[in-house]
Parts: C-alpha cells; structure tokens; sequence
C-alpha cells in the first residue's frame, strides 16, 4: 500500500478547487463586463480582451487559494503567488479585509462531502 505523503499539504478537496475555479470563472467574467449603461465598444475598441479576462480570473483563483490558505493557518512559503488574503509572517488582517475574506469563502458552496478531506469555510453566518 503507497502512503500518500503529499495528503498532509493538500488543504482544500478536488472539489473545492472546482468551486474555486467556477467561481473564479464567473466573478472574472462579471469584471469584464461595461458598467450598467456602458457600450461594449467605444470607437471600436472593446471593453476588455481575452488577456484582461485571463488576468481577472488568475487573480480571483489567486484570492481564493489564499483566502483558504488564511482559513486553515496554513504558513506562506514565499510563492510569488498574489493572493490578497494570505498574510506575510505575522501580518494581520485588517478587519475590512477580514469581512472580505469571509464574503469570498461563503459565495463558495458548501464542501461537505461527508469525508474525511472536507474543509470548513469559515462561518456562514458571516
């Protein structure tokens, strides 16, 4: 039997990097979109491109991996990864951050698959 090691350092599920990235894809796909009333072109040039698109979406899966990485206390290697919600050694959260992370992690559906990998997202009351 092959000991899965690398177990220990997956803290969210498959499934939770699915939601993470739907999630992503939506809230990227809601960024490019003109404010309410605005055209899509404006003397023929669009309002955002594919590249705008990938950049909203890296970011927002970059958010959500380091709001998670927050919930459960994991420790920042140094990745470059730019995730707003993962603290620098012993940076805190301002509380405004803090109400942003919670309104990140709870737009999430529930990971409860009634395993031993499912992981809490922070209070849902919140």
């Amino acid at each position: 039997m092959k000991i899965d090691y690398a177990a220990q350092c997956r803290f969210f599920s498959a499934e939770d990097a699915v939601r993470f990235a739907l999630a992503s894809y939506y809230a990227a796909s809601r960024a490019i979109e003109p404010p309410p009333g605005e055209p899509w072109f404006d003397d023929g040039v669009p309002f955002a491109s594919g590249g705008v698109f990938a950049d909203e979406f890296v970011q927002e899966l970059a958010d959500r991996v380091s709001a998670a990485a927050y919930a459960m206390k994991v420790a920042r290697s140094g990745s470059p990864i730019d995730g707003l919600w993962w603290p620098v050694g012993d940076e805190e959260l301002t509380e405004r951050r803090e109400f942003l992370l919670r309104r990140i992690m709870n737009h999430l559906p529930r990971g409860d698959n009634g395993k031993h990998n499912a992981v809490p997202h922070g209070d849902e009351n919140a």
